[in-house]
């Protein structure tokens, strides 16, 4: 029935009949129906009935009813909005300390590894310390990145971050370190595959600075 008020015939009497007719006051003479959807979804059918059979529902009357149903449909999609953002920040919130604490404990050791390597500099040889300074580094990297991304989701969807102006423009002053840990990490991602893979970077010796979203740029 709801599809079949779909039409553009929306006034019923007599002559032309909606089968709502069961539903309505005994005394009904015609009738106005009216489905208001949201979206593709129909969420109000308002009735407006007349014991008058000469009334003739006019062009306004059909305009204040959709009207009518407009502000119905809007208040019901605010709630609806309203309720699923209060689901997203109870979610959120949730997690969030679940998700801090374990990238908490991955730069900790990071650190802790980094003064290990130090201390024990003068009893491994020098190709073998490079290689572990060079791993190190890029664990440090992927783990900064990872946290960007997991501070961005978490911000983003407390609505404090995200698309924000101040994030667009943050100053990267050393974009060749910027780049080179990048690609550093998706070199890494080849490496893991047991690809053989190298990526170059190549860039003038200047300095480089740019204004930009640094999290977003290395994903």
């Amino acid at each position: 029935m709801i599809s079949f008020f779909e039409t553009e015939d929306h006034v019923f009497g007599d002559d032309n009949h909606s089968g709502l007719e069961p539903c309505l006051p005994v005394d009904t003479k015609r009738h106005l129906a009216l489905t208001l959807a949201d979206g593709d979804r129909p969420q109000y059918l308002i009735v407006v009935t007349s014991s008058s059979l000469a009334y003739e529902f006019s062009v306004a009357d059909v305009n204040f009813v959709r009207n009518l149903g407009a502000l119905l449909v809007a208040k019901l999609t605010q709630t609806r909005y309203m309720r699923e953002d209060a689901a997203k920040t109870s979610f959120l919130s949730a997690i969030s300390h679940e998700l801090r604490t374990p990238m908490h404990a991955v730069t900790t050791s990071h650190a802790l590894m980094r003064d290990a390597i130090t201390l024990l500099a003068d009893t491994i040889p020098d190709t073998r310390m490079d290689e572990l300074d060079a791993l190190l580094s890029l664990s440090e990297s992927s783990s900064r990145t990872l946290t960007n991304i997991l501070n961005d989701v978490l911000d983003y969807g407390k609505g404090t971050a995200g698309d924000s102006a101040e994030n667009r423009n943050q100053l990267v002053p050393d974009l060749v370190r910027t780049v080179i840990q990048t690609v550093k990490v998706a070199e890494s991602q080849y490496v893991s595959e047991s690809y053989d893979v190298t990526i170059s970077v190549e860039h003038d010796v200047r300095d480089w600075a740019v204004h930009l979203d640094e999290a977003r740029f290395q994903r």
